[in-house]
């Protein structure tokens, strides 16, 4: 996110920002500047859009429901819901929710498990996948293929499993890794792509799996790789 609290996107899209940092008091500021901004410009909003979990749920959401702004609500990830039950907070953003939310989306038929475990009506779910630009990300040509493969140094005809994304503990790559070092393919490939705050963990565990001379990361890369 650039450093600016008001910007706009490239696709045209005015953004306001609040908080903008790692503290508990950052999370704060960005609930409370949400309900205000919603209730500033509750004659002008048709409906009002939640992604992430976090406090904003419990003070914006109500703050829209209350106003009559309709609430809809995409969970990004499995196990979010679950994770929300375990806490007051968590449950007081889900009980918001609950009342308020006129459509929450999910990804998956577990996320869908997940919610109504936790209470939602199964009227008000529905299936949203995450859209992908199908013009931009296409398979790549034998070609590039071959030149991906001396570049990374992959062997020409060995088996190669790519991932690609942030290396974050939500996405669980030490399980991969652990997964990837018992396979019975030993000349298979692992191509990490992407950066994070667990990379250097994860070279690490690589190495200690002694399977380092295996595992490519190459860092965050553009769409030359077919990722951002």
């Amino acid at each position: 996110m650039p450093a600016e609290p008001v910007w706009t996107d490239p696709y045209g899209t005015p953004v306001r920002q609040f908080g903008n940092g790692e503290r508990r008091i950052d999370d704060y500021a960005f609930a409370l500047g949400a309900a205000r901004t919603i209730w500033q410009q509750r004659r002008r909003r048709d409906v009002v859009y939640f992604l992430m979990t976090g406090i904003q749920l419990a003070i914006a959401v109500p703050a829209a429901g209350l106003l009559g702004v309709p609430v809809v609500m995409k969970f990004s990830g499995s196990n979010e819901v679950r994770k929300l039950t375990k806490s007051a907070l968590g449950r007081l953003e889900l009980a918001a929710l609950r009342r308020w939310g006129r459509r929450v989306m999910l990804l998956n038929d577990g996320m869908v498990e997940e919610a109504l475990g936790a209470g939602f009506d199964s009227g008000r779910l529905m299936w949203m996948p995450n859209p992908v630009n199908t013009t931009e990300f296409t398979p790549a040509s034998a070609a590039e293929r071959a030149a991906l493969r001396q570049e990374f140094g992959l062997p020409r005809d060995s088996g190669v499993a790519i991932y690609t994304g942030r290396l974050a503990p939500e996405k669980e790559i030490g399980h991969l890794l652990d997964g990837f070092a018992n396979t019975e393919l030993p000349e298979a490939q692992l191509v990490l792509v992407g950066d994070g705050p667990l990379r250097n963990e994860l070279q690490a565990r690589a190495r200690q799996l002694q399977i380092a001379d295996r595992v490519r990361f190459t860092g965050e890369r553009g769409s030359e790789l077919g990722v951002k």
